[in-house]
């Protein structure tokens, strides 16, 4: 019977040490630039983007703060430029846009 390899324990010093390596890699530096460049894709124009959807569906900033899973003076905000809506409903609202373009409406 052949002896069983033994893996070696990751500690947490280990594990600490390993990442702290990887996250100084060039290809890791090269994808947070890349994260932050869709990120901002993302929110660039955003209270025109806001707008525009409600205008194109003739409805209020409540009913939109509704289909968003907000309260409407988030969406006020929004569409004034005082705060930006965080990257998860940014992604909500992406749907709602995305589902028009599959839709035709």
């Amino acid at each position: 019977m052949e002896a069983a390899a033994t893996i070696p324990r990751a500690t947490k010093s280990t594990i600490e040490a390993d990442w702290s390596e990887l996250v100084q890699t060039e290809q890791v530096q090269t994808i947070k630039i890349m994260i932050f460049t869709v990120k901002y894709d993302y929110y660039r124009d955003y209270p025109e983007k806001i707008k525009a959807y409600r205008d194109k569906h003739g409805i209020t900033q409540k009913q939109l703060a509704a289909l968003m899973g907000v309260r409407y003076p988030a969406v006020s905000k929004w569409e004034r430029g005082v705060t930006k809506p965080s990257y998860a409903y940014w992604q909500r609202f992406r749907g709602l846009i995305e589902k028009d373009f599959y839709t035709g409406d």
